[in-house]
């Protein structure tokens, strides 16, 4: 309905300028990166409308300082014919929805936590199915026995018990496109935390009802009838910046080679004249999805063998590390040649630090949330080092870091990430 409006309004100005173009488009922008045209639980006009007109003043007001400046001024009628019809559309359009919604049945949902707050969700979606969903069963540890879990009576249906949190991770992977409600569980947070997290790769979206929820009241919240959820933000790989994530490593990372070219030669001349022929070290690794790759460095010093390269934690004080492999080391100039790995996709320029599968294998037994780093590519850098947890640090901590930056990712958090980099190495700050 707005690519309607904005196509209505734009035809209505028979002297429209590029600039009111730009400004209708704006706002689709606007819409689009705030989450507006992804299925809402309750549509309703009046809860969006504020949003939507704030939206459309702040477009505006940049498009008629820059009408001023070039001569082209926002036709302000224009504007108005756009939320007019995207207003009108919405309106009938979300009638329409309610009523296909309660004439069919909605996305399939498990509702994690079979407490009071767990069947007050069930009871509310099933009187309300405009919502959408359709609750289809129970996820929880057995604080009763499975039976008496199956036959908790709602509105006359009773709703199975699907597993405990455990399971969760594999129901959705049988069932990737069902929905998923977080309510009062036995677990404690952390499991609930990883499981969801070994969602990642479904296509379902995960709420949570708060725990608080009669004190929450925030406007942006979906609710169902009163009880207002949180619809946790969409994994990163399934975001449309993540695409220009991967077209941003490629354009770095071949300017970064040229660039780096001469001081690339004179590091491989120096390895070379200390050591002798091989140059590039090649060691297994541990990326994307447990997926392994050979990353490449400058040798700084040649293993006696492969079960030392692959299970030594570390050389950083080995007396077989000579001047120029000491240098390459402190200086991280070593790492260079990750750029061909980034260009060939084995690895990004920003992400967790991948790891051996020696190791990778005894942290995922020791840190229960260590394995949820490989849900991205591995990096060049990441947001764990540029906090300092690089070499021989805690484990648990780096991959708390490593979590979060999966977590909360944009393009801007990659930015900051690259100029922490940078400033550490000119400062050397990150030590």
């Amino acid at each position: 309905m707005d690519v309607i409006a904005t196509c209505a309004a734009y035809a209505a100005m028979p002297s429209a300028s590029w600039i009111t173009g730009g400004v209708l488009a704006g706002v689709l922008v606007l819409n689009a990166t705030g989450g507006r045209y992804r299925d809402p639980v309750e549509p309703a006009l009046l809860d969006e409308l504020p949003g939507l007109v704030g939206r459309v003043l702040v477009v505006s007001a940049i498009g008629m300082a820059a009408g001023d400046l070039v001569g082209r001024p926002l036709r302000v009628t224009a504007v108005v014919m756009f939320l007019g019809v995207a207003c009108g559309g919405r309106l009938v359009g979300y009638v329409a929805l309610r009523r296909l919604r309660r004439a069919r049945q909605g996305r399939p949902t498990m509702i994690v936590g079979i407490g009071p707050a767990g069947r007050h969700v069930a009871v509310a979606m099933l009187d309300h199915p405009e919502c959408g969903r359709e609750p289809v069963g129970w996820i929880d540890d057995e604080s009763t026995t499975p039976t008496e879990l199956a036959m908790l009576p709602l509105r006359g249906r009773s709703l199975p018990w699907l597993g405990d949190l455990s399971q969760l991770p594999t129901l959705m992977a049988s069932h990737p496109d069902w929905d998923i409600v977080v309510a009062d569980t036995s677990a404690d947070d952390r499991a609930v935390a990883e499981a969801l997290q070994r969602c990642d790769r479904c296509s379902g979206e995960i709420y949570v009802l708060p725990r608080l929820h009669p004190l929450h009241g925030d406007a942006a919240m979906h609710t169902v009838s009163s009880l207002p959820l949180v619809r946790l933000r969409r994994a990163a790989h399934r975001s449309p910046a993540w695409r220009l994530k991967r077209c941003v490593d490629v354009v770095v990372a071949v300017v970064a080679l040229v660039l780096l070219s001469p001081v690339l030669a004179l590091c491989a001349l120096c390895v070379y004249l200390e050591g002798g022929p091989g140059v590039i070290f090649r060691q297994v690794r541990v990326g994307l999805d447990g997926h392994r790759f050979e990353i490449l460095k400058f040798r700084s010093l040649t293993p006696t063998t492969a079960e030392e390269s692959a299970q030594q934690w570390s050389i950083q004080g080995d007396p077989r590390l000579g001047p120029v492999g000491r240098v390459l080391r402190t200086l991280s100039l070593d790492e260079l040649p990750q750029l061909w790995n980034v260009l060939r996709g084995d690895m990004s320029l920003v992400g967790p630090r991948p790891e051996r599968p020696y190791f990778v294998q005894q942290f995922s037994s020791q840190y229960p949330h260590y394995a949820a780093r490989h849900r991205v590519p591995a990096g060049l850098t990441g947001f764990a080092q540029v906090n300092g947890l690089r070499g021989d640090t805690d484990i648990a901590e780096r991959a708390w870091f490593d979590n979060a930056y999966i977590t909360r990712w944009s393009l801007w958090t990659d930015v900051k990430i690259l100029l922490r980099t940078a400033v550490g190495f000119v400062t050397r700050g990150d030590r």
